[in-house]
């Protein structure tokens, strides 16, 4: 039996900005095009990603009320601010190009990757609880940012940018267990 819930105009309007941002983070990730460098391809969608999650963050702080979830967005934004500041100049230095069989190889798993992220957070379960949504939400924006990161790690990309992206999944994979308690403190209190 499908349950339908009625949402309150908090909960709506929440879901409407998540999923302008949740659009505007797929577009700019689409218009990416991979030509011969990875790390290049890799820089510009991650950025883009980053932003996205950055957004998403910022648009839960006009909503919640937990202090709890505004210390983690208030975390999540900042940690996404200094990502993409990060990133940002290994564009002009990470410039190596890959052979065709690495970029076939990357571009494959990085589609699989994009068009899981996409349908997870795309069918998001809406409900009346905007910070359940928002844990649901991030949770698997960061889990498939990990694995965004791993698929790079496997190609030839400059030494700067391994670097970064190893320490980005150390960080992301915190956040996601932090995000995975607060979610079990969140569904005990439902």
């Amino acid at each position: 039996m499908i349950r339908i819930i009625k949402l309150s105009s908090n909960a709506k309007d929440y879901i409407a900005k998540y999923f302008e941002i949740l659009n505007k983070m797929e577009e700019d990730m689409q218009n990416v095009e991979l030509e011969n460098s990875i790390a290049r391809h890799f820089i510009f969608t991650m950025i883009a990603y980053q932003n996205g999650g950055l957004l998403m963050a910022d648009n839960v702080l006009k909503f919640t009320t937990n202090p709890e979830i505004e210390e983690l967005a208030t975390s999540l934004v900042e940690s996404a601010s200094k990502g993409i500041d990060k990133i940002s100049p290994m564009i002009d230095s990470c410039t190596e190009e890959n052979d065709k069989r690495d970029l076939l190889l990357y571009q494959r798993g990085y589609n699989d990757i994009y068009n899981r992220m996409i349908s997870q957070l795309e069918t998001t379960q809406a409900s009346n609880n905007v910070n359940a949504d928002f844990l649901s939400q991030m949770i698997a924006h960061h889990q498939n940012g990990v694995a965004f990161m791993l698929n790079l790690l496997r190609f030839d990309i400059c030494d700067s940018l391994r670097e970064e992206v190893s320490n980005s999944i150390q960080e992301h994979n915190r956040e996601i267990q932090l995000m995975q308690e607060l979610q079990k403190q969140i569904k005990r209190m439902l």
